[in-house]
């Protein structure tokens, strides 16, 4: 009896135990689940690793195709036919931004669903087809796609498919794997948190989009956390955002010069919150539009309010520039980079001049073109990382000395050198045999503070144009400052000090440092040896 009442007393315990416990429903489905994701992920590791475009056929219904003109961003049905396979489970709708959107009836990008219950393509249940209207070499988001990975960034992996829409040939698209649980799987221990997205150029402090994984936080709290710290102190920050992803994918994309990305556009980039570490990771997207300006700074002025945070803290911007060291020698620089993606555009042409001759030569010229800019790209970044600081001014007793100038022409024919006047003392000569516009320039990235920019110079024969609009003849300045625009040559001037005197008020600024001459005619020697910069306070 006594054992009995024991045992009695323990049973609220027992049952307790038994309720924390997972079901034995939950203890089979989860690991199937997990066999199901490990098998798609299998498939789409095959499919990403082909060296060879897919031919597909898109067939789709007269009430589709006039659902996909009237409302072209909702979804309809189509099939997708792959060889003799058929895909009857499909949903499909256009895609595409301000600049890469097309009409079902042009070359359209789209977004293919594979509904529950019908498996799903190449281990996909869900896929984008880029028309890469913005990329001709359609190698742009295969390339820098795995550069980002292997900077530690999640990011789609790219594939290629030639495609048909209704018999109608629409040519050579880049498969790209859609931001869902099976993705985020490859990256996160726990897949299902939220995936926020943006239209526009909307910045996490404003109300991004909730694409999928309605988890825990469908009120947008953890956004909301990311958005109050970037406001916020950098030690908040950290603490919401996987901090070391973040630098590297800021990084990138500045190597990158990915004007349309985050960093510097606010734009073309995803946000996925890990519900077990509690952090946000940056997911970019879009790469189509990359190594347009080879001379972009390595320290740009982002607009990106994450981006910003990071720089005007400075620890933070020593760790990114210490990051983007590493990231240049070791993922971008790489050797191997340009013959690789010449051989995968002489891969990709091969297999399409049997559907358009005309197309494949015209891709590994376009390929070509591409790799030029990426290897213009990283010869201007290895100038920018051989200068101490990576563009921060090194000053001594307040002054650093300007090495490094650039010639720039404006308008009209001017003549631009660097000469010698005296043995050893170079100068920046400009001369205007007509109405002409052109400088000498450098960027610096600079605290807040007010400083002097000087050197020495002489003009010759300097006349103003016949219709002066704003600052004319020969002088130093400073790109978007108040600088002191009187400070100038103008006739036959001999040799003086020129100054001007500018403000940065920002927490962390890059100024464009300016030797110029605007002028009808005329000529001026810049003393390179004496142009320095000069802290005040």
């Amino acid at each position: 009896m006594t054992a009995m009442k024991s045992w009695y007393a323990l049973l609220p315990v027992f049952l307790a135990v038994l309720a924390g416990m997972p079901s034995a429903r939950a203890q089979t489905t989860a690991p199937a689940a997990i066999h199901a994701r490990s098998g798609r992920q299998a498939a789409a590791d095959t499919l990403f690793t082909n060296r060879f475009p897919l031919f597909l056929r898109l067939e789709v219904s007269k009430a589709s195709v006039a659902s996909l003109r009237r409302r072209p961003r909702e979804w309809t049905s189509a099939t997708l036919r792959e060889g003799d396979v058929v895909y009857t489970n499909l949903a499909i709708k256009l895609k595409g931004g301000a600049g890469s959107f097309r009409s079902f009836d042009d070359k359209p990008g789209l977004t293919l669903k594979f509904e529950d219950g019908g498996g799903a393509f190449h281990g996909l249940k869900k896929l984008h087809l880029n028309n890469s209207v913005q990329d001709e070499s359609y190698l742009s988001e295969w390339a820098c796609g795995e550069m980002f990975r292997q900077a530690g960034v999640p990011t789609p992996r790219a594939a290629h498919a030639w495609v048909e829409l209704n018999g109608r040939k629409l040519g050579l698209y880049v498969l790209l794997e859609s931001v869902n649980r099976d993705f985020l799987a490859r990256y996160f221990p726990n897949p299902r948190g939220n995936v926020y997205g943006q239209s526009g150029n909307a910045d996490v402090t404003d109300n991004l989009e909730l694409r999928t994984n309605a988890g825990q936080a469908a009120g947008h709290d953890d956004l909301e956390a990311l958005a109050e710290a970037a406001r916020g102190p950098v030690a908040r920050l950290a603490q919401v955002l996987d901090m070391d992803r973040f630098l590297s994918f800021m990084a990138m994309e500045v190597l990158f010069n990915h004007w349309d990305g985050y960093t510097m556009n606010v734009k073309n980039y995803l946000v996925y919150h890990d519900p077990d570490a509690g952090k946000m990771t940056f997911i970019p997207h879009d790469l189509d539009q990359l190594f347009r300006d080879s001379q972009e700074s390595i320290l740009p002025r982002p607009h990106g309010r994450v981006a910003q945070a990071v720089l005007k803290d400075a620890d933070l911007r020593r760790r990114y520039l210490s990051r983007c060291a590493e990231l240049y020698t070791n993922v971008l620089a790489r050797p191997e980079w340009p013959g690789r993606i010449e051989a995968k555009a002489a891969e990709l042409s091969a297999a399409i001049a049997k559907w358009d001759p005309a197309a494949a030569r015209q891709l590994e010229e376009n390929a070509g073109q591409f790799v030029d800019r990426l290897q213009h790209r990283s010869d201007a970044l290895a100038k920018q990382l051989q200068v101490p600081g990576f563009g921060m001014p090194q000053f001594t007793n307040g002054i650093v000395a300007l090495r490094g100038w650039r010639p720039v022409r404006r308008h009209g024919q001017p003549k631009l050198g660097r000469v010698e006047e005296t043995p050893g003392q170079p100068a920046l000569w400009i001369s205007a045999p007509a109405p002409a516009s052109a400088s000498w320039r450098m960027k610096v990235s600079l605290e807040p503070g007010r400083y002097v920019l000087e050197g020495f110079a002489r003009g010759a024969g300097i006349q103003p144009p016949a219709n002066p609009e704003g600052w004319i003849g020969a002088g130093l300045r400073a790109a978007g400052t108040s600088g002191a625009k009187k400070d100038r040559l103008m006739g036959d001037a001999p040799r003086r000090r020129l100054a001007c005197e500018f403000q940065v008020a920002d927490d962390f600024e890059e100024v464009e440092l300016i030797c110029e001459l605007r002028a009808a005619r005329g000529e001026v020697w810049f003393e390179e040896s004496t142009l320095q910069l000069r802290r005040l306070e």
